[in-house]
């Protein structure tokens, strides 16, 4: 599993929505991690939340909230 750190760049690997806006956030898009935090499920079952800031594409100044396997660090 891929964790993020705050400031971290990120690109999603799906098309998705983002901040209610009825928008659609690319794979080429960019965005830069606020906060995240781990849900603690038990038995070693653990999901990792970000809150992403997008700073390119049409969602530019809007943030998410993300589960970690829909994104990955940008190269």
């Amino acid at each position: 599993m891929s964790t993020f750190e705050k400031n971290d760049l990120i690109r999603p690997t799906v098309v998705m929505g983002a901040g209610g806006l009825g928008k659609l956030v690319k794979r080429q898009d960019l965005g830069q991690v606020l906060k995240t935090s781990t849900l603690d499920y038990g038995q070693g079952r653990t999901l990792q939340k970000v809150q992403v800031l997008w700073l390119t594409g049409d969602c530019v100044g809007a943030t998410s909230i993300l589960n970690n396997h829909v994104i990955k660090h940008a190269s």
